[in-house]
């Protein structure tokens, strides 16, 4: 299984980035399930829409619905739980939700 995040799955979608054939090939070459949260899903779908079209972001939604991209949940005792990288970290990129436990 590989969690995603933003980055590498808009590069993957999108075949205008330098890292495209990169993340094109490392997800293609998995081994179990792509799984994503909910604020990545928001997030790829803003930057896809933004960046390629609203076809491509019906795309991201549909390889959701089809279980192509697992969602994974975290909840308030989740995030209550993580720590708080930014606060205890300086010049810290990850947040808290990037930080945080998941749930299929």
């Amino acid at each position: 299984m590989i969690l995603l995040d933003t980055g590498p799955l808009v590069a993957a979608i999108n075949r205008r980035d330098r890292q495209h054939q990169a993340c094109r090939k490392l997800l293609e070459s998995r081994a179990g399930e792509l799984l994503v949260t909910p604020y990545v899903i928001a997030e790829v779908c803003w930057m896809v829409s933004s960046r390629i079209g609203a076809t491509a972001e019906a795309n991201v939604v549909d390889a959701v619905a089809a279980d192509e991209l697992r969602q994974v949940t975290i909840g308030d005792d989740e995030l209550r739980a993580s720590p708080n990288c930014c606060t205890n970290t300086p010049n810290c990129t990850t947040g808290r939700a990037s930080a945080s436990p998941m749930h299929p």
